[in-house]
């Protein structure tokens, strides 16, 4: 199964870039990012902005390419949604906000505002 995790390592890698440049990057250690890149830490959606941004995608981009990738993996059709003209993927994501005054920053951060 295709995780956000592993499709990180796997763009990490493309770019030829060491865990241990994103770690100095995000001021952590590369043990603490290779538990991300491995699924073992949870990361948070700001973590997950500093990230995109280093690996050069929008965080919508890697929550999306995780989404196609794993439907694809499946083999299953592309889903056509509306009119018929428009195929893509319907795409859920649940955030829980302990302070509603965030969502804009949130919906910025995901690349939707």
């Amino acid at each position: 199964m295709i995780t956000t995790a592993s499709l990180i390592r796997s763009i990490r890698v493309s770019k030829g870039l060491s865990q241990e440049y994103i770690a100095n990057e995000l001021g952590i250690k590369q043990a603490a990012y290779s538990n991300i890149e491995s699924g073992k830490a949870d990361i948070t959606l700001n973590r997950l902005h500093d990230v995109a941004q280093l690996l050069e995608v929008s965080v919508f981009d890697l929550i999306i390419e995780n989404n196609n990738k794993q439907e694809n993996q499946l083999g299953e059709p592309k889903p056509n949604y509306g009119n018929g003209k428009n195929n893509g993927y319907e795409v859920s994501i649940t955030i829980k906000l302990n302070d509603p005054g965030k969502e804009k920053e949130v919906l910025k951060l995901i690349g939707l505002k």
